[in-house]
């Protein structure tokens, strides 16, 4: 999905993004694959958990969600 709300693109311009950035970030729509272990899938070292074949401007944004969702999820434990 594109950011399209008129909060995000203010809060990326208070973060110092240039207005043709913000724009560019408004109207990106990602077109990508994404190839994932199903759910319950025993993970084992050295192994592809995810793969992502996209833009190199679309895999950024997935790889910032996908790490800090992992990360937040593996330090947030009980």
């Amino acid at each position: 999905s594109s950011l399209s709300i008129p909060s995000d693109i203010w809060w990326l311009r208070t973060k110092g993004m240039s207005e043709e950035f913000c724009e560019y970030l408004r109207t990106y729509q990602w077109k990508g694959d994404m190839y994932a272990l199903p759910e319950g899938t025993v993970a084992y070292p050295h192994v592809q958990m995810v793969r992502i074949e996209c833009d190199l401007v679309g895999a950024i944004l997935i790889e910032t969600y996908l790490l800090q969702t992992m990360n937040f999820h593996r330090t947030s434990r009980g």
